[in-house]
């Protein structure tokens, strides 16, 4: 069994075209999965337009290369049920407010393995990456090399949004290297940020 999974900052937009040119390019079974109450919805090429606010409203939306197995009833089973799929989690994304998500898989098929490495790996050399992360208790921020975002969840932090990795935690990312972000786009920091 081999785990993948890259977590990075994007909008729901740019991760629902990513779901429609892999279901199209690797003609994908898709099914979208929403918790709380656990449900999903499977979505073919043919419906992913009429289905898109199904797509936006999901927590997760899982692929794969076979036909998924649609009968459990709970979330834990379903997971067990559905390994080899690459699972796209969806962060909140509101006005003012964009959480983490995240792409990846847990694997046993090497067929499956092989492609969902090259989707995640391909991905990621799309992104930009380099963040400073800001904690809210303690006053101090420090640099992720490797914290990844998309240019468009870049414009949103510059435009004012708050970028969380879970909208309960007391931490915040900066998507740019240059700590005076905070002066140029109206961004107030926590009182006394160490370097």
């Amino acid at each position: 069994m081999a785990k993948m999974n890259l977590q990075f900052h994007g909008t729901t937009d740019e991760i629902i075209e990513l779901v429609r040119r892999l279901q199209v390019s690797y003609n994908l079974h898709m099914v979208t999965i929403k918790l709380f109450p656990f449900e999903y919805k499977t979505i073919s090429q043919d419906e992913f337009e009429s289905k898109i606010e199904v797509i936006r409203d999901s927590k997760m939306i899982f692929l794969r290369l076979d036909k998924p197995d649609l009968t459990q009833t709970e979330y834990m089973k379903f997971l067990d049920d559905n390994n080899n799929s690459l699972v796209i989690s969806l962060g909140k994304y509101r006005e003012g407010l964009m959480e983490e998500s995240s792409i990846g898989t847990i694997a046993t098929d090497s067929n499956a393995l092989v492609i969902w490495k090259k989707i995640i790996n391909a991905y990621r050399r799309k992104l930009l990456k380099g963040a400073w992360i800001g904690h809210v208790m303690s006053d101090t921020k420090t640099f992720y090399k490797n914290h990844y975002y998309t240019p468009l969840a870049q414009e949103a932090f510059l435009g004012g949004y708050k970028i969380v990795q879970f909208e309960s935690l007391p931490s915040f990312y900066i998507l740019s290297y240059d700590i005076d972000i905070y002066k140029d786009y109206n961004f107030e920091p926590p009182s006394q940020l160490e370097i």
